[in-house]
């Protein structure tokens, strides 16, 4: 009786091969489908905005100021500007993006046509920016983040120089929170900065603790 219940028992738990069979099939089917050109795509994306969301970096303190600071661009310098062109806004030590996503992104609520180019000297805070733009999907009107030091003769970096050159001169530069924080010739630079690229009519724009 115990022998019969023993083997009754473990015939219960043994898989018939045709399940068997059927089962292995419905797993590679779904496996396959894992497989398609479709969702490696997705895989790619998902990967790709895991990659974005871990690169950009994020700053309190820029946070709080960017809608008080854009009231006074908004109010009261862009309405300075020169109207004949496009906008052409260079951002000095832009940080981790921060401004460059609210005030492109503000810009482009009201001004269709301009350029925005971010700088900041530091590699990481460059890669926080490119991820705002990509994010806020930005791209038209905002260019890739460019490495900028300046020294007292202004742009130390050859390639940066050359890039701004080629884009002509500036409506607007925008300088927050660097001049009390970076040596004296950085400052002195970015006043002949200014004097060199400004167009007739443009404004330099600093904020800060001064």
């Amino acid at each position: 009786m115990t022998i019969l219940m023993n083997k009754c028992s473990w015939e219960r738990h043994l898989i018939h091969p045709l399940v068997l069979i059927v089962t292995l099939w419905f797993v590679s089917k779904s496996a396959s489908a894992f497989r398609t050109p479709r969702a490696f795509a997705w895989a790619r994306r998902r990967h790709q905005h895991r990659t974005l969301t871990m690169a950009i970096l994020d700053s309190p303190s820029a946070q709080r100021n960017k809608e008080p600071i854009w009231n006074v661009l908004s109010e009261i310098v862009l309405p300075l500007l020169p109207k004949d062109e496009p906008l052409s806004i260079l951002e000095i030590a832009a940080g981790c993006g921060v401004h460059t996503e609210h005030f492109a992104s503000k810009l482009s609520e009201r001004e269709p046509s301009f350029q925005y180019y971010p700088t900041d000297l530091d590699p990481v805070s460059r890669v926080s920016i490119q991820g705002r733009i990509q994010q806020s999907k930005l791209v038209d009107n905002v260019n890739d983040p460019l490495s900028l030091t300046l020294d007292a003769n202004g742009i130390v970096e050859e390639e940066t120089a050359a890039a701004l050159d080629s884009h002509g001169d500036l409506d607007l530069i925008l300088c927050i929170n660097m001049i009390h924080i970076s040596p004296w010739e950085a400052t002195r630079g970015l006043m002949r900065l200014a004097g060199k690229k400004l167009r007739k009519g443009g404004v330099l724009f600093c904020y800060g603790p001064y």
